[in-house]
């Protein structure tokens, strides 16, 4: 993925952070999404101003995973909300 990509969520989502992940609900598509604590993470920070890489580093710097690991599952994260179309158009 591109380092100029700074993904950012649809503005008419609703999340619901959770001790143990987060919940996104999606009115257009009348579907309601879980999210684990590693996808809940990069949730939190698709604003639109940050890269999947600046993302991945600031998960590797808080948890200690590798940064290898962190950037595929930033990346996975990404690809699945895009999938999901959870994410504004570029």
């Amino acid at each position: 993925m591109s380092e100029r990509l700074k993904p950012a969520v649809r503005a008419d989502l609703e999340y619901h952070e959770l001790d143990d992940g987060g919940v996104v609900c999606d009115p257009l598509a009348d579907r309601i999404h879980t999210l684990n604590l590693t996808a809940a993470y990069v949730w939190s920070r698709l604003d639109g101003s940050r890269s999947i890489e600046q993302i991945a580093t600031e998960l590797h710097e808080i948890t200690g995973v590798s940064i290898q690991t962190a950037v595929t599952d930033v990346g996975l994260a990404v690809e699945r909300f895009q999938d999901e179309g959870l994410l504004q158009r570029p």
